[in-house]
């Protein structure tokens, strides 16, 4: 497998200095036009608001949307911070060059016709251009930047069919801009703000690893948002997007999460998606949040930008209806919130002034009879209650008792408690029109349950995922054995693909496996001649070529004596051979029956995109039949070990189920990190599974494995 790259500190320091794009003094638009509908028209007249100057080229006008055209660039009288290059394909490069030499820091390429329809090669050219004048570029074939404060809008697309959103705090990065323009028509639609939108296309310079870097220093972004289709090095996204996630929540839309879906990615904007297993699996190692759809994406960013942290995950429901209370309660314990046990004092307060056909146990209902000013002076009661995390509460203002004077007392409440308030509005017009009366005053409020408790749900889950440690492939407690190299280094020169007994064995006891004690037998002769060996046991044939070594009747057990043994040895070696005629037969291996305990598999692999991959999950029929099995990027830390553990659905059965002692946990987390840090030391290895491995109540044992290695 080829060497991981990870970005060098000169690119880290360039993504600092990306701010001209955002914010440049000057915008030059390289193919600008006179025809109106036109991409270089249409450009132009989304630049009429840019708070800085616009210089249009074109050779052959003088004047466009009022605005001086020059012939070139070279006619300019100052440098130029950013062009934004919209001419026909084939001359790019050409613009391109001129740009370099007019001393331009950024470009934005909206030119399609690149690496997306097979043309690398002219991709290739651009970006050794970019390199010869220190230049950075966005796209080609994107959109490129909208920027809500300095009102740079570098986009093709018409205002009277897309509309912009107004300044806010959360940064949207798209792969795909038709994507990007129809998020921003919705986001102005629904009022919600955004930062900076950018649709980066192509890639080929600049990319979402340097967009994080500058949007995570940007004083005007609280919560980046990502579109993706694909990301060329996975290992090195994942590993820098981690330690970025800790300053700022990271929320990501992924395309290609199925098997189809991938195959479309991979046709649009030359992207490889990679495995979308693995793909949710790293996102949760790395603590970014992975949604399901723009709604959800946009919700959860609102509510994270708006509520502040959800330090726990224990809920009150405060409503004027109870059929929306109990539907509430219904989807909360759905997503494992838990209903808050309100403290007598709570209750007693409560009671002191609603009627006395009100509920004071949660879900605290006030009735249809109760108004904004019962409603309010409940909340304050509740969110001062130790045993409340977060409060949701429902306003169902059809009710006689409620009215739109809720937007004159419920935001001051809002704002001066510590407490995350979610509030759920139902309704049509009138409802809509006091829902955004109190979203104009600061208030995080939804129209539906589900998205209001999906949206408290990510808030919690990033207030857990910030506490995890950020994900460091370099962080490694062991070391590569140069015993354990040689190994390799023999198997791989004699074009072994795998690595047998005794070799396998010798292999992992110097990185300190729990191997259950084997012994290998190249003949009869060496059982015959072999002392103290320990009965009963198994043997299992030693061959390169049979690597599943039941399907083989390769594998006997309950073997209770050394005559038995011989025979287990001749029946192996009739079986192996009825099975692959042309296999050789080194041996077999031979080791004690260990005492049944709870069945686990370990296994790994070297992933084309993600490098080495680690499996974990219960054995039998818990990953046979139920795919009960979690993945991480090797190398893996010690809690990420037991939070893979904890997040196998079968994971009671680990914690003493029906009376069986617990396994040690502690034991199964070093085998998993030491396992991971092998696979991350040695690329040459293709697969390694342990399989069954026994977990005991202080102790695990590998009962058996193999090794596939890279041709």
């Amino acid at each position: 497998m080829n060497a991981l790259v990870y970005p060098s500190s000169e690119n880290i320091e360039k993504n600092l200095e990306l701010d001209f794009f955002f914010n440049p003094r000057n915008v030059a638009v390289l193919g600008a036009s006179r025809k109106p509908g036109s991409v270089g028209y249409t450009i132009l007249e989304n630049l009429l608001d840019f708070k800085g100057q616009v210089f249009p080229i074109n050779p052959n006008a003088t004047e466009i949307l009022g605005m001086r055209t020059y012939a070139s660039l070279q006619d300019l009288f100052e440098p130029i911070d950013l062009a934004i290059i919209s001419v026909p394909r084939d001359i790019v490069p050409i613009v391109l060059e001129d740009a370099g030499r007019a001393g331009c820091l950024g470009v934005v390429i909206v030119t399609s016709g690149f690496k997306e329809v097979g043309r690398k090669d002219l991709e290739d050219k651009l970006l050794e251009i970019a390199r010869k004048y220190s230049m950075r570029i966005i796209g080609p074939n994107c959109l490129g930047i909208y920027d809500a404060k300095s009102r740079l809008d570098t986009s093709f697309l018409s205002k009277q069919k897309q509309a912009r959103p107004g300044p806010g705090s959360i940064a949207f990065l798209s792969q795909s801009g038709a994507f990007l323009a129809a998020i921003m028509d919705w986001a102005a639609s629904e009022k919600i703000g955004i930062s900076k939108g950018v649709s980066y296309g192509n890639k080929v310079d600049v990319n979402e690893l340097d967009l994080i870097d500058y949007l995570i220093e940007d004083d005007d972004t609280e919560v980046i948002c990502l579109y993706i289709e694909g990301v060329d090095n996975p290992r090195a996204f994942f590993e820098k997007a981690s330690k970025a996630s800790k300053r700022k929540p990271i929320l990501i839309m992924k395309s290609g999460l199925t098997e189809e879906g991938t195959k479309a990615a991979a046709s649009h904007t030359g992207s490889m998606a990679g495995s979308g297993l693995l793909f949710k699996s790293a996102c949760k190692q790395a603590g970014l949040i992975l949604v399901k759809d723009y709604r959800e994406l946009f919700n959860a960013a609102k509510a994270l930008v708006k509520s502040g942290p959800v330090t726990g995950n224990r809920i009150a429901i405060l409503t004027n209806g109870g059929g929306a209370g109990v539907m509430t309660t219904d989807y909360a314990i759905e997503k494992s919130f838990k209903m808050a046990n309100l403290s007598d004092s709570t209750k007693k307060k409560l009671k002191s002034f609603l009627p006395a056909f009100a509920s004071v146990n949660n879900p605290v209902d006030i009735t249809g009879s109760g108004t904004e000013d019962d409603f309010v002076k409940s909340l304050k009661i509740i969110q001062a209650d130790e045993n409340v995390d977060a409060v949701l509460g429902i306003n169902l203002i059809q009710v006689p008792g409620m009215d739109e004077k809720i937007v004159n007392v419920l935001p001051a409440e809002i704002i001066t408690s510590s407490k995350p308030y979610y509030s759920i509005m139902i309704g049509g017009n009138y409802t809509n029109r006091v829902k955004l009366k109190l979203e104009k005053k600061g208030m995080l409020v939804y129209n539906n349950i589900i998205d209001c408790v999906d949206s408290l749900y990510i808030s919690s889950l990033y207030t857990k995922l910030k506490e995890k440690d950020s994900w460091n492939a370099s962080d490694l407690s062991l070391k590569v054995s140069r015993k354990a190299n040689v190994i390799i280094s023999k198997a791989l020169k004699s074009k072994k693909i795998s690595l047998i007994e005794p070799n396998l064995s010798e292999f992992l006891n110097n990185y300190k496996m729990p191997l259950s004690k084997s012994y290998f037998f190249a003949s009869i002769d060496d059982i015959l001649n072999s002392k103290n060996i320990v009965f009963p046991g198994v043997a299992k044939v030693v061959s390169h070529e049979i690597i599943h070594k039941t399907d083989a009747g390769g594998v006997i057990l309950g073997i209770k004596s050394k005559d038995e043994l011989v025979d287990a040895y001749k029946k192996i070696v009739e079986n192996a051979k009825k099975y692959d005629p042309a296999a050789k037969v080194m041996g077999i291996s031979y080791q004690k029956m260990e005492k049944k305990g709870i069945e686990l598999i370990v296994g790994g692999f070297n992933d084309k995109y993600f490098g080495p991959v680690v499996m974990f999950g219960l054995g039998g029929i818990y990953v046979e039949v139920l795919k009960d099995v979690v993945f991480a990027i090797a190398p893996i830390t010690k809690q990420i070990a037991m939070s893979m553990i904890k997040e196998l659905k079968s994971y009671n059965i680990l914690t003493g189920f029906r009376g069986e002692d617990p396994v040690d946990q502690e034991k199964i987390a070093e085998l998993l990190v030491r396992f991971s840090q092998i696979m991350y030391l040695h690329p040459e290895i293709k697969e390694m599974e342990f399989n069954p491995v026994f977990a005991y109540k202080d102790s695990v044992v590998i009962v058996d494995s193999r090794m596939l290695l890279s041709k």
